[in-house]
Order: C-alpha cells, then structure tokens, then sequence
C-alpha cells in the first residue's frame, strides 16, 4: 500500500480540530500571561481574539513543519502548544531561523 504524499489536503478533520484546540488553548494562555505579568491591564476581548488569531496561525504553520520534519505525535502536539503560547515571538524566531537558512540577513 502506497503513502499518499503529505499535503494540506490529505489531513482528516480531527488532526486539524486537535491542532486548533492546542493553538487556541495556546493563545490563551498566552493572554492569562499578559495579565498575570501585567502586560495588559485588565481583560480584553480584542487582545484575546488577536492572541487566538496569531496562535491558531503559527499552530498549524508548526504542526506543517513537524510533519514534514517526521515528528512524533506527542512532541508534535507539545511544539504546536508551545509555538502557540509564545504568539508573535514565536513568528520572529521562525523568521530568523529561515533567514539562516537561507543565508540572508532579517531587518530587526
């Protein structure tokens, strides 16, 4: 039996829904920080759903990347969560990491 090739469409709709739950959940501790540390004031729903937005992105940008890397399932499940929780640090840290591996320099 032939694998089939690893796209974005050959994913059933529960790996996606597991991905979204763990990114989401992310995100959401990712403002329970914000709050606790200070960051922001008080609760926001604005800030919340751009801390969903941004998670549920990076989320599935790393579970792509764990697949294509052959990761285990669970690791691949706590990259996903961490990846989520850092929000946008997490984008600047994966924009550098390509930048070195394309040999090219990252403004900032």
């Amino acid at each position: 039996m032939e694998v089939p090739h690893k796209d974005p469409t050959n994913y059933n709709f529960l790996t996606y829904f597991w991905v979204m739950i763990l990114s989401l959940w992310g995100g959401t501790a990712h403002t329970v920080r914000k709050l606790r540390t200070g960051i922001i004031k008080r609760f926001s729903l604005s800030e919340w759903i751009g801390d969903m937005v941004i998670s549920g992105f990076l989320g599935v940008v790393t579970f792509y990347l764990c697949e294509y890397a052959n990761v285990s399932p669970p690791l691949n499940a706590v990259l996903i969560a961490v990846s989520a929780h850092q929000g946008t640090r997490g984008i600047v840290t994966l924009e550098k990491y390509i930048a070195k591996k394309l040999g090219v320099s990252v403004d900032g």
